[in-house]
């Protein structure tokens, strides 16, 4: 599977896979070293706690290392000018529901942040707009509940 990233977002998992490797890793073995050397493993906490997190950064970076592996760069300046919506457009849309309007950024699923106005390609919205023009209206479901936009604008 292709992971769609913007250079913003190659740039900051290549920065935080660096991280990983250079730095986080290399502390967390140096810490279990230094547990190990304390003696008594059996009732060592600080041991654990290190294993533990030397588990969760390999299990990242074997996550960066995966999607680092097939990427391909989401051509922003494109998706601004492109007619349709496209992965990488910044999008205005309404909910018919009660008309109330958003702001979205459709990101490939490793850049996808709520906080940040940023969804997933993969996401239902994001599917029931791809390709979409402004002023044409779309659909998805949410939880089975039907959910009716308008595309206002791109950009």
């Amino acid at each position: 599977m292709t992971n769609y990233l913007t250079k913003e977002g190659l740039d900051e998992l290549q920065s935080e896979l660096k991280e990983i490797n250079e730095v986080r890793l290399p502390e967390t073995l140096e810490s279990i070293n230094r547990a190990l050397a304390e003696g008594d493993v059996s009732e060592n906490s600080g041991l654990d706690a290190a294993k533990i997190e030397r588990e969760k950064l390999v299990a990242r970076q074997n996550e960066l290392e995966e999607i680092l592996n097939n990427y391909e760069i989401i051509d922003e300046s494109k998706a601004s000018k492109s007619s349709s919506i496209k992965i990488g457009s910044n999008v205005k849309i309404q909910y018919l529901s009660d008309n109330s309007i958003f702001e979205l950024k459709i990101v490939g699923s490793s850049e996808a942040d709520i906080l940040e106005n940023k969804i997933s390609n993969e996401s239902p919205l994001a599917k029931s707009v791809l390709g979409k023009k402004p002023g044409e209206e779309s659909s998805f479901k949410l939880k089975n509940n039907p959910i009716k936009i308008k595309i206002l604008e791109i950009s």
